[in-house]
């Protein structure tokens, strides 16, 4: 069955107060309305995502990993500034790596987060929460581990950076660097509250000033 192509947003107003260099641009959506099934419409990022290139293909330098952490961040601060919705579901696989080589949130996110903005999860943690799942991918950097979220905080309670640095760095990274993101990812952990939805501002210009020495 041929899909019907509308190249514009769900809502073309705060599409265009979306428009930022660390987020994928959002084309429109394809819908089929016999069967009812839609595919969103985004610009192509062709080097793969965060996970592929750090679970599976294990070659990311510290480098790229502090450069990765600063451009997440950067997405997620201008999501605060602007007053977007926030980011829905982060994660590794949201990570997409641009023509350029640079990280990039993918668009999804976003509109996910607009359908289900008056949702409410139960428990004492919670895992959607942006700051939170930020926490978690930095843990991902800093380990090279795959992890649930929900897991992350037991992973690094109590741990020095020594014990939980990705073998596969082979000792190239600095210790000072390294511990300044757990102690952001420490950070981001604790904040399971509803109120705590976009990355606190003080992290994107922390980070900013280690990729800054690169």
């Amino acid at each position: 069955m041929p899909l019907k192509l509308y190249l514009t947003f769900v809502d073309t107003e705060t599409a265009a107060e979306r428009k930022h260099k660390r987020l994928v641009k959002l084309l429109g959506y394809c819908y089929d309305e016999d069967v009812g099934v839609g595919f969103l419409v985004s610009e192509f990022m062709p080097n793969d995502t965060l996970a592929n290139r750090l679970f599976h293909q294990k070659n990311m330098d510290w480098s790229m990993r502090m450069r990765v952490a600063y451009n997440i961040a950067e997405a997620l601060d201008y999501c605060r500034i602007a007053r977007a919705f926030s980011y829905d579901n982060l994660s590794a696989n949201s990570v997409l790596f641009d023509k350029d080589g640079e990280a990039c949130l993918s668009s999804f996110g976003l509109v996910t987060a607009i359908i289900r903005y008056n949702r409410r999860e139960g428990g004492n943690v919670n895992t959607g929460n942006v700051t939170y799942r930020f926490g978690t991918i930095l843990v991902n950097l800093l380990t090279g581990m795959q992890i649930a979220p929900s897991h992350a905080p037991e992973m690094i309670n109590g741990k020095d950076v020594t014990e939980l640095i990705d073998p596969n760095l082979k000792g190239k990274y600095s210790k000072e660097e390294a511990t300044v993101v757990l102690k952001l990812a420490s950070e981001c952990l604790q904040c399971n509250d509803y109120k705590e939805r976009f990355v606190t501002k003080e992290v994107a210009p922390t980070l900013e000033a280690l990729h800054a020495k690169k």
